[in-house]
């Protein structure tokens, strides 16, 4: 199942230093999926929030090899915490991407004002 666009403030020194777009995806163990009828992805996306929000040391603008690994498999292991049970086992990034605060203004699509 694929989520949504949601979007992730980035706060440095205090401020909103810019946004974090991101689309999750995930696999899950079926037969527990099935048994207790549960919908993970409001919890996969609630933890893609709390882990990316309090996620000082990424750095998203110029991310490192590991980084998208090391936010998966915290996102996986924070959903499951809060379900209470293993259900998910693999968290994707279908899309991620970074847009500075003083740029959001622009639609980083295509580089064109916003219309308001």
């Amino acid at each position: 199942m694929t989520a949504e666009l949601t979007s992730v403030p980035v706060m440095r020194g205090g401020e909103v230093a810019g946004y974090v777009i991101l689309q999750l995806s995930f696999s899950a163990d079926r037969a527990l999926l099935a048994q207790k009828k549960v919908e993970p992805m409001p919890y996969i996306k609630d933890s893609a929030f709390r882990v990316i929000f309090t996620s000082a040391d990424v750095d998203f603008r110029h991310l490192k090899p590991g980084d998208l690994d090391r936010l998966t498999d915290t996102i996986a292991r924070e959903a499951n915490r809060r379900l209470g049970m293993e259900l998910v086992r693999q968290v994707l990034f279908q899309q991620l991407n970074y847009v500075k605060k003083e740029d959001i203004r622009t639609n980083w699509s295509n580089g064109e004002p916003a219309q308001h």
